[in-house]
């Protein structure tokens, strides 16, 4: 069984792998303060959500509880919603490729 923390990881740096390589060339730049968590580590937060079945409030608390030395900058309820939001259509296209690419880097 795979630990959690190694999950995270590997979800992770696939997800940012493939941010930097496809999405981040063609990314709009906004103007305003820089967010708190890249959109990897969104994304990361959102995939993890789905996949331990959580509730949007229980992925934060166990985000500060748990998981604080792989997310050491704290994001609250609301942003972490809007950004989610935002990132739909990037989760959308990402999710298969994460999927391929972690049933490869993940298997025996």
């Amino acid at each position: 069984m795979l630990d959690t923390d190694t999950f995270l990881t590997a979800v992770y740096t696939v997800i940012d792998d493939l941010d930097q390589a496809e999405l981040a060339p063609i990314r709009a730049t906004t103007p305003g303060r820089r967010p708190t968590l890249s959109d990897s580590e969104v994304l990361t937060l959102i995939v993890a959500q789905h996949w331990l079945r959580l509730k949007e409030r229980a992925v934060l608390r166990r985000l500060r509880r748990c998981w604080g030395h792989l997310f050491p900058t704290p994001i609250s309820q609301s942003a972490c919603n809007r950004r989610g939001r935002s990132l739909a259509t990037v989760l959308a296209w990402l999710v298969p490729r994460l999927a391929a690419q972690l049933d490869a880097a993940l298997a025996p």
